[in-house]
């Protein structure tokens, strides 16, 4: 009898925790006025955009009810909702890029450095194909498969952090 009780309790308590974090998410994406936001374009030098993913960064990662910080669950959540702005991180990331794992380092630190990298990519391509920054955007999209700019350097990261291929820069 006590098993069933505690059974149907954890199930009830994964289902509050669940729950929780749905609303925690509505509530921030209502609040975040980043919804059509793009990881090149967004101006992560603004003290208040920053404050924002932060904001939102940490009370999901803080969601978990487990009393630890789930960064790389709360990268991955923000990356399903927000495909073009978010990118997954791990601790193999987070190490190699030399970022502790907070909502003000994955805002002001981690995804300008994407940013940065992302960017430098457009670059490229623009000088190599003579063609303007948004039709550079298209290409380096449509060449991947239609991948956006975010799930590029999230595939770049991987490849690069945990696969740790040599031959990547």
């Amino acid at each position: 009898m006590a098993t069933k009780s505690l059974s149907a309790s954890s199930t009830l308590g994964n289902s509050l925790g669940k729950t929780k974090l749905v609303e925690v998410v509505v509530e921030q994406v209502f609040f975040f006025s980043v919804l059509l936001l793009l990881i090149q374009d967004a101006d992560f030098y603004n003290p208040a955009l920053r404050m924002k993913i932060r904001y939102i960064f940490d009370r999901i990662a803080d969601c978990a009810g487990m009393r630890r910080y789930e960064s790389t669950d709360t990268s991955t959540i923000l990356h399903t909702i927000l495909p073009k702005l978010f990118i997954i991180w791990d601790n193999n990331i987070k190490k190699s890029v030399k970022v502790q794992s907070r909502g003000a380092n994955y805002s002001g630190v981690f995804l300008l450095k994407m940013q940065r990298e992302l960017n430098e990519a457009i670059k490229t391509c623009m000088c190599e194909n003579r063609i303007e920054r948004s039709a550079a955007i298209s290409y380096i999209e449509t060449q991947s498969g239609n991948k956006t700019m975010a799930k590029l350097a999230d595939e770049y990261n991987y490849m690069k952090y945990v696969k740790r291929h040599s031959d990547i820069i």
